[in-house]
């Protein structure tokens, strides 16, 4: 006897997805002849390799999803059903006679496809949302005020039960500054790529041109006459004007919007949709170094405060470098700014100290001229401080 094992269909979706989530596994042993066994034979259908997201056959054995009830055959042919789980994946299934487990038939595979991309909404406030797509960049703060530079975007895009959307997925971006690819299709990891430019137009709050998008202007996806919530940064803690006129956020912070259509937590049609907010750097406004102390006495410390950003009141970009040196006495740190890959957006503000280290044995009180020196894609600057090492 020989058992033939056929799936219908040979692909569902993860459950409560609004898709078909059932496929109906059929097993026809035939006798040697070839012809079917009629209603003489019990056949059970057992998950041999899955997902392990919670897919399981009906009728199952108790405490055994994996694996059907014995199934008589009518008309040769016994019947069950796979039911999927919540992960996406490849299910292979096999059938062996019940009173002969040696006689089996050859796997089946059931593909179980991932749902559509899904977004969690308050009901209560439509700004609060959990979605499951995401914005990254490779850096967050590049030189692109008055300089064209290029963001490495990536997005990521899953599923309500975190499984990567299927592949092709549509993506969709705008921005409040810059040039950025408008659409992109997610690869088998719901994973997909796109350059942003930091070209005209520049990220401002308030935009010369009153139809452009800004931060305050970006309109909820899945309600047009609700704004996303966003506050922009004030990095340099209110020293510099922007666009608004006044000092309390800042210009040159772009926010890219993806959005892509899938279904919310209901199983309503929804857009899902998140923001990444980039820095477009300028030319350096203010490096300033000031001391907590005119000062110090051997043993003790003057602590340094450093003060770096540019026109628009952001930190130097990515790539740059805050170096502080002395002609007398020890300072605590002497390299201040972390290197590219772990800068984020950066900082405005910058700490160190400086021991006096005379001994007054042998040593002359003295003017230490701490210099501080910024080597940045943004320009080349340094600032001073004078301490008093007294004995």
């Amino acid at each position: 006897m020989t058992i033939v094992l056929s799936a219908s269909p040979n692909s569902i979706w993860v459950k409560e997805t609004g898709n078909l989530d059932q496929s109906v596994i059929t097993a026809t042993v035939l006798s040697t002849s070839g012809n079917p066994m009629g209603n003489e034979t019990s056949v059970r259908f057992i998950i041999r390799n899955g997902p392990q997201g919670g897919e399981r056959l009906a009728p199952a054995t108790a405490g055994r999803e994996w694996e059907s009830n014995a199934i008589r055959t009518v008309s040769g042919a016994a019947k069950a059903t796979l039911q999927s789980g919540t992960k996406s994946g490849t299910v292979e299934i096999q059938a062996y006679l019940a009173d002969r487990p040696e006689i089996t038939s050859r796997t089946t595979d059931v593909v179980i496809r991932s749902g559509p991309p899904y977004i969690w909404i308050d009901p209560a406030n439509k700004n609060k949302v959990v979605p499951h797509i995401t914005l990254a960049s490779d850096l967050l703060n590049l030189r692109g005020w008055d300089h064209v530079s290029r963001f490495n975007l990536s997005v990521y895009v899953g599923d309500k039960y975190n499984n990567p959307v299927e592949e092709g997925t549509a993506v969709y971006l705008t921005t409040t500054g810059g040039i950025v690819t408008t659409d992109i299709r997610t690869n088998a990891a719901g994973e997909g790529g796109v350059v942003l430019t930091t070209a005209n137009p520049r990220p401002y709050l308030k935009p010369m041109d009153f139809t452009a998008l800004s931060p305050h202007t970006i309109p909820n996806p899945n309600d047009a006459g609700l704004m996303l919530p966003i506050t922009v940064p004030d990095f340099e803690y209110s020293q510099v004007f922007n666009s608004l006129g006044d000092r309390r956020e800042n210009d040159g912070m772009a926010y890219v919007l993806a959005t892509t259509h899938g279904k919310d937590q209901n199983g309503n049609d929804a857009i899902v949709y998140c923001t990444h907010a980039l820095i477009f750097s300028g030319p350096i406004l203010q490096l300033r170094a000031t001391a907590s102390t005119a000062q110090i006495a051997p043993g003790q410390s003057a602590g340094i405060i450093i003060e770096v950003y540019d026109i628009n009141g952001n930190p130097p970009a990515s790539g740059s470098s805050l170096t502080v040196s002395t002609n007398a006495g020890e300072l605590a740190e002497s390299n201040l700014m972390p290197s590219a890959e772990h800068y984020g957006y950066g900082s405005t503000r910058y700490a160190t100290s400086l021991l006096n280290t005379l001994d007054p044995a042998k040593d002359k009180a003295t003017t230490a001229v701490v210099t501080v020196r910024l080597e940045s894609p943004n320009g080349a600057t340094s600032s001073s401080v004078q301490i008093q090492l007294t004995l």
